[in-house]
């Protein structure tokens, strides 16, 4: 999927940070659009994935982090 191509080598398989140095996506994993929002435009040494991603790319990505990765923390 998404995630596991652009998102894990930075973010983990959980999402809680990885050996790429990414910051764990705790605080903003459970909602969708602060996700895409901040994929979209990047923050800090995260680049941005604009142009690297079609926006329906992004809310699928975004959507698979909220919904089924942070969803399983919550469990």
């Amino acid at each position: 999927n998404l995630y596991h191509q652009f998102c894990v080598a930075c973010h983990g398989e959980t999402g809680l940070g990885g050996t790429g140095n990414g910051a764990s996506l705790a605080t903003i994993g459970h909602d969708a659009q602060a996700v895409a929002d901040t994929a979209w435009a990047g923050r800090k040494t995260m680049p941005t994935f604009r142009g690297t991603l079609t926006p329906e790319q992004m809310r699928d990505v975004s959507n698979y982090i909220s919904d089924e990765l942070f969803a399983s923390h919550a469990r």
